[in-house]
């Protein structure tokens, strides 16, 4: 499945990330900083 979560950097947000990403799910983080990207990458996420 395909998630979107808005506010991609945030604590629960990229707490979901990671526990989504490993149950197979495709997460997307929306942020409006660029410098957070690769935190939601590090999470699992794009």
């Amino acid at each position: 499945m395909k998630i979107v979560i808005a506010g991609g950097h945030g604590k629960i947000a990229l707490r979901l990330t990671r526990q989504l990403a490993r149950r197979g799910d495709s997460v997307v983080g929306i942020v409006r900083n660029p410098r957070h990207v690769d935190d939601i990458r590090k999470a699992g996420g794009d």
